[in-house]
């Protein structure tokens, strides 16, 4: 093995972030890992991937969970408007009954003089027709 000095070109300092290739420089070529690190990298690989999807699967759950949560406060909430409307329907109907009774009296009592008009418009009529004749 020979010990020679670093130098600027061959190896940054142990702090140092080794800079990119400048244009026309030759990028170093990375040793390929050995066996036991690469296999344990693929290992750690692909444990983060199975958490990542059993983290997906969990949250899948939850938003379906969270759906059917929805969904029954949005049938409750339904269900009590619906009972709101049909008792305020119930509460209105009596008193639209009792107004629109007053109304057909009022309109029978409006008949009821138009036709007694009718009827002195045409006495009048002949007792003006006699008075002038």
């Amino acid at each position: 093995m020979e010990t020679s000095q670093p130098n600027e070109d061959s190896q940054a300092a142990p702090n140092e972030v080794e800079e990119p290739p400048k244009h026309g420089e030759q990028a170093k070529v990375m040793n390929p890992l050995p066996s036991s690190q690469a296999a344990f990298l693929n290992s750690n690989i692909e444990n983060i991937i199975s958490a990542i999807n059993d983290k997906r699967k969990r949250d899948i759950s939850l938003l379906a969970d969270f759906k059917s949560d929805l969904e029954m406060q949005c049938a409750a909430a339904y269900s009590l408007m619906e009972s709101t409307i049909y008792s305020t329907y119930e509460q209105t109907n009596t008193v639209m009954e009792g107004k629109l009774q007053e109304l057909l009296q009022v309109i029978e009592r409006i008949n009821l003089l138009e036709s007694e008009l009718t009827e002195f418009k045409s006495a009048f009529s002949a007792l003006y027709s006699d008075i002038h004749a």
